[in-house]
């Protein structure tokens, strides 16, 4: 859960500014998973010079340099949600890796649910209001509501 308290997060949001604006600087379009990967070892590299930090903190740090990295907060797209999520998955499969330890895989999976549901839903619920929903999920709907009716 990212939902640090507001003193916290005012002690560690510029550290993260600062390191989005350097990321961005350095990699000229779109940003990879492996780049979101060595932002966040430099951020917590950073971090473990000053502060001792939590599960939460990390939480905190992945959702704020995932939405500004990816400026989810400001232009939301597939294409930026999709890059997004892929760079969690990444750093899912980094943190199976003796070699990459700084994060916990659930840490990870609860930044990823927590972008999921309060990004990348809203974003898919406005894209069925502007588009139309899929023939199969109305289906499934109607399915679903034929089943509850009859019991």
């Amino acid at each position: 859960m990212p939902y640090i308290s507001k003193e916290r997060r005012e002690e560690l949001l510029p550290i993260i500014i600062d390191i989005v604006e350097e990321t961005k600087k350095a990699y000229v379009g779109r940003i990879s998973s492996l780049c979101f990967a060595l932002t966040i070892e430099k951020l917590f590299d950073k971090w473990s010079k000053r502060f001792v930090y939590n599960a939460g903190d990390k939480n905190y740090a992945m959702c704020e340099l995932l939405i500004r990295l990816y400026d989810l907060h400001t232009t939301p797209s597939y294409s930026s949600i999709d890059a997004a999520m892929g760079a969690l998955d990444y750093m899912k499969k980094l943190s199976r890796s003796y070699d990459f330890y700084i994060l916990e895989e659930g840490t990870i999976s609860c930044a990823q649910a927590e972008i999921y549901r309060r990004i990348a839903a809203p974003y898919e619920d406005y894209c069925i209001e502007k588009n139309g929903d899929l023939e199969v999920f109305e289906i499934f709907k109607e399915t679903l509501i034929r089943k509850m009716e009859a019991r």
